[in-house]
């Protein structure tokens, strides 16, 4: 699974999970239609980020996977926070019986950022300073 589809499906099935109040097992295709918006407008930023990365990583192919690594989990985090950010925008758009919504945005939330932490868990490790980078 590349990169950006990677968060496009976790966006699409977070927000379907929402559609149906948080129930996993209730999910059908046109649910995910209530994620269109989000996916596209998340397709759009991927689109205009990833020629970008290409000739970043392509300059940095001799400098040793090291410096590729961080290409690519700088890439990441522009994708994470992209789609994180149309997560947030579209959730409370998405129609859900009053009674459930918070299940329902709670278990999105949960499966958004489980998805993405399974293949990018580093995203999620803590920034930690050290000597240099204190004032």
């Amino acid at each position: 699974m590349t990169t950006i589809e990677t968060f496009d499906k976790a966006l699409g099935f977070a927000l379907a999970l929402a559609a149906v109040g948080g129930e996993r097992e209730k999910i059908k295709k046109e649910h995910y239609a209530y994620s269109r918006d989000a996916r596209d407008g998340f397709d759009r930023v991927a689109d205009s980020r990833f020629f970008p990365f290409l000739w970043a990583r392509f300059a940095m192919r001799d400098q040793g996977p090291e410096a590729l690594l961080a290409i690519e989990m700088n890439f990441a985090k522009e994708l994470f926070s992209a789609a994180e950010g149309f997560f947030k925008a579209a959730l409370p758009t998405i129609p859900c019986a009053g009674i459930f919504r918070p299940r329902a945005e709670a278990r999105a939330r949960s499966a958004f950022t489980g998805r993405i932490r399974r293949d990018y868990p580093d995203l999620f490790q803590p920034h930690h300073k050290d000597a240099n980078d204190a004032a």
